[in-house]
């Protein structure tokens, strides 16, 4: 039953027109139809949504084949169409936005144990994956690409009307009346998205932190993170600023002592966070700064002991002129 499964697979997915994604940064080759790109977006038309890819392997080559919002669990008899496939990823679809996995779209991802992860936002699209050495690129893919409208949903035919459409006519005064309103209109319209941010609830900042070996990872809520943002830490004797930009939601830091700050500024609005873990191991760098410190520390206590010095040497000079030319 295994073969007839397979030939199944085989046979559905060769009646259908693959596309082909494989920058030369990636090891795997992703071949994905405008088939599975419907599926995924359909799942999304009421929102955000994510779900399990479906697929065939064969050595560092993945065709996926089909979407589904959840992992099925029923087998084949839970859903027919997905003989002799199997989970290979996830994919998360958004309305809008940029192309990059989310939080959740990493925890789901490794949970799934899958090797690809299909990101949708909009009218564009991109492929995410672990490479060889375990690592993967969250901030954007190695290529992006848009999905067109053809891709996006189905043709119907065209229906020729069984009746001629009403014709209605137009009132001219009413017409004339909203000619001359429509400016008011606009000048009302401006004004609120002027003072959107004064009346608009702000999306909270929601910022996290966890260490991973020394390496603590960020995350936070890029909605809440407009242009201007700013994500400040704090280690040690290291000031760290660094500007953010809407389409990052997360940073990785290598922290270098046991107690660091962290602080990021949105909109007027700041989130601290402040991280306790173990001592890291001093590196080569590290020892050499310390070394540094230790010696401008004897530098600055030599010269208070010798700034002693020359005040004694002074007192005991005016002590000396003060017996030599006294009056006899």
């Amino acid at each position: 039953m295994g073969s007839a499964a397979v030939q199944s697979a085989t046979e559905r997915t060769q009646e259908i027109r693959y596309r082909t994604w494989s920058p030369p940064q990636s090891s795997i080759t992703v071949e994905y139809s405008d088939e599975l790109l419907r599926e995924v977006r359909q799942s999304g038309l009421l929102g955000d949504a994510n779900g399990v890819l479906y697929g065939v392997r064969d050595g560092p080559s993945i065709r996926v084949v089909a979407a589904r919002r959840a992992l099925n669990k029923g087998g084949l008899q839970g859903d027919p169409r997905l003989i002799g496939l199997e989970p290979i990823g996830i994919f998360s679809t958004r309305a809008r936005g940029e192309i990059f996995p989310t939080e959740a779209d990493l925890k789901h991802f490794e949970l799934s144990e899958g090797t690809i992860a299909l990101v949708v936002a909009g009218a564009k699209a991109g492929f995410f994956l672990y490479e060889p050495d375990g690592s993967i690129e969250t901030i954007k893919s190695h290529a992006e690409f848009r999905i067109s409208a053809e891709q996006a949903r189905h043709r119907p035919p065209a229906l020729r009307p069984l009746v001629e459409p009403p014709r209605f006519e137009i009132d001219a005064p009413r017409v004339r009346a909203w000619v001359w309103m429509m400016p008011a209109v606009v000048l009302v319209m401006g004004a609120l998205l002027a003072t959107q941010s004064y009346w608009l609830p702000r999306p909270p900042i929601l910022l996290s932190a966890h260490d991973l070996d020394g390496q603590i990872r960020i995350g936070w809520n890029p909605a809440a993170a407009p242009r201007g943002a700013a994500l400040e830490i704090a280690d040690g004797d290291d000031q760290i600023s660094i500007p953010l930009s809407p389409e990052f939601a997360s940073a990785t830091y290598v922290r270098r002592t046991s107690d660091v700050q962290i602080h990021l500024t949105a909109s007027g609005h700041t989130e601290s966070l402040r991280f306790f873990g173990a001592d890291q191991p001093l590196t080569p760098i590290g020892i050499a700064r310390q070394r540094v410190n230790d010696l401008e520390s004897d530098a600055q206590t030599l010269d208070a002991a010798l700034e002693r010095g020359m005040r004694q040497i002074k007192r005991l000079q005016a002590e000396i002129n003060s017996l030599v030319y006294a009056p006899r």
